[in-house]
């Protein structure tokens, strides 16, 4: 926000955009509405979107974990590791 009001002064433009629209009313509010969402979703089915989103949280290094603990569901009981399986065993 402070960079978009920087850029409407410096290009005079602030007479054409009403700045207080971006601003968030409570610094908490998009993780409140996060955690509302979230915590409706079973652990299956955000186990499901995350293998279809795996590659793009391990080129972006997000963590699937980090995420749900920022925004309070720490204890849903979901990680960034795959499940293993009979084939992942070591010999």
């Amino acid at each position: 926000m402070q960079d978009t009001a920087y850029f409407a002064r410096k290009a005079n433009l602030t007479h054409t955009m009403d700045l207080s629209l971006h601003k968030n009313p409570s610094k908490n509010g998009g993780r409140h509405k996060e955690y509302e969402f979230w915590s409706r979703v079973p652990k299956d089915l955000i186990k499901e979107v995350f293998s279809v989103y795996r590659l793009d949280f391990e080129m972006f290094g997000y963590s699937l974990t980090g995420y749900l603990e920022s925004i309070g569901l720490g204890d849903k009981g979901v990680t960034d590791q795959p499940p293993l399986t009979s084939d992942s065993s070591c010999r």
